[in-house]
This record gives C-alpha cells, structure tokens and sequence, in this order.
C-alpha cells in the first residue's frame, strides 16, 4: 500500500512561520550589534553616521549619556561641533 502525502496543517503553517519569525528577529539582532560595535569603536564611523543617518546615531547617543558616557561630547569636541 502507498502511503499517502501528509497534509500540511494549520499547525505545520504555525510552527514553519515562528521558524521564519525567530530567524529574521536573529538577523536584525545581529545586524544591530555589529552596527553598534562598529559605532562604539570607531570614532570615524561615528563620523560618517553623523553626515549620513544622524538619527541612528542620535539613538546610540541617547543610550550612552543613559548609562554615564560622554561620547557625543567628545566627537564633537573633535570634530569642532558645537553643541546644538
């Protein structure tokens, strides 16, 4: 007897979706933390987000003064920024 194709349930639907939805969500989270890495060590990549994305690098700002660092001061004082 030939066994017959399992049909695919809402159930098999749900689960390969939750797949998909977590494999995106670790993709976006490794895209942020190599972008962060990148803007943390690298003053003249903060340069350059400054010029081309100003609100991202707003937002690692943000988060830096929140936990005591002075980052966007310093950039500033290097790149002869005045303080807006």
């Amino acid at each position: 007897m030939l066994k017959q194709p399992k049909a695919r349930g809402a159930m098999s639907f749900l689960v390969t979706g939750v797949k998909v939805g977590i494999a995106i969500e670790l993709a976006f989270f490794g895209g942020s933390y190599l972008l962060w890495r990148q803007m943390n060590s690298s003053q003249d990549f903060r340069r350059r987000m400054y010029k081309k994305y100003p609100s991202v690098l707003n937002a690692y700002y943000w988060v830096g003064e929140r936990t005591g660092y002075q980052t966007r001061e310093m950039d500033y004082k290097t790149w002869g920024i005045s303080d807006q």
